[in-house]
């Protein structure tokens, strides 16, 4: 593998300082972050 990954399935750990670290980070049951700030872009929040 070229990057480390974390599959996080207690949702523990801070996705933005997770991808800051350089891990390909995947939680399990928590909403997108993507989805959520482009809804807070568009206003739809």
């Amino acid at each position: 593998l070229s990057q480390p990954i974390i599959v996080d399935g207690r949702n523990l750990y801070d996705p933005a300082k997770m991808r800051e670290l350089g891990f390909g980070y995947y939680s399990i049951g928590r909403a997108s972050v993507e989805h959520m700030v482009a809804e807070r872009v568009s206003g739809t929040a």
